[in-house]
């Protein structure tokens, strides 16, 4: 049974300032902005959505979950990832740990990197095979902008998935999860930037994720 993901991002805490500015208050030289590009018009949502391009079905049971205002680990709530999503397979992995988008200002992303920008919702792509965690992701992210989130944290762990199993079913080798993440988020229009996670919170095996607004 499919899940409806959209209706559970629903949270008591809500965005921060950063995340309600008004749309004209967006200028280069002030703090509280991300930047210039302000909005993500349909037809760059449609085109990402076109770009991931993989046609396998997506059975298994997806893990995610919301989180306060402070990150702590709660209990997982459960979803199933829409199967109509396509992933890019043939994509080139991307390398780094962090990226930002141009435009993007170089204060907001010292406030995600250095944790100050807290993540609202938490994906864990642990024990999935790469197709899958792409459609988990492309999700999570589809739901959290459209639902005016402005920070996920995505756990993708350091190592590789089981590329055997991940060979049969996909004909593709996963080699590291973490790496095809970085390129898919790279790719997003809806993401303005990410980073590696606080040491404390999982260091390289977690990335911080911040959105453009809606």
């Amino acid at each position: 049974m499919n899940y409806n993901y959209g209706k559970m991002l629903h949270m008591s805490t809500k965005p921060s300032n950063l995340m309600s500015q008004n749309p004209n208050d967006f200028t280069e030289d002030t703090d509280s902005e991300y930047t210039d590009s302000k909005y993500i018009s349909a037809e760059e949502r449609e085109y990402f959505a076109q770009a991931i391009d993989n046609h396998l079905p997506f059975n298994n049971t997806q893990q995610s979950k919301e989180l306060g205002s402070s990150y702590k680990r709660r209990p997982k709530k459960l979803f199933v990832a829409n199967p109509s999503i396509e992933v890019d397979l043939q994509k080139d992995p991307h390398q780094d740990d962090s990226f930002k988008r141009p435009g993007l200002q170089t204060s907001i992303m010292s406030k995600l990197t250095s944790g100050k920008i807290k993540p609202q919702i938490e994906l864990d792509l642990h024990g999935m095979q790469v197709i899958e965690a792409g459609r988990a992701l492309a999700e999570i992210i589809n739901n959290a902008y459209q639902d005016g989130y402005e920070c996920v944290i995505v756990i993708h762990g350091k190592g590789s998935t089981g590329s055997s199993k991940s060979y049969e079913a996909t004909g593709h080798r996963s080699g590291k999860l973490k790496s095809y993440v970085m390129a898919w988020l790279k790719d997003n229009p809806m993401v303005l930037g990410f980073c590696r996670s606080l040491a404390n919170i999982g260091g390289s095996g977690a990335t911080y994720i911040l959105l453009s607004k809606s």
